[in-house]
């Protein structure tokens, strides 16, 4: 995560070791992340873009979209 900012890293998430991410996005309010982790038995982890913790871990198969719309 970047500090909009500073510019600065403040943040690397890993959600699960060894996971592939394939990608973040934000909610249309900006009050969520969702990060997609690109694997067989991969989800989407919805955290609180605030705080930056998780706030739930959605199984998913190779998951990869756009969710926020």
């Amino acid at each position: 995560m970047i500090d909009d900012t500073s510019l600065e890293t403040v943040r690397t998430m890993r959600p699960e070791p060894g996971a592939t991410m394939a990608h973040v996005e934000f909610t249309r309010d900006g009050a969520r992340a969702l990060v997609s982790t690109w694997q067989e038995e991969g989800a989407v982890i919805v955290c609180d873009a605030k705080i930056l913790e998780e706030i739930t871990h959605l199984p998913m198969r190779k998951s990869s979209g756009k969710y926020n719309e």
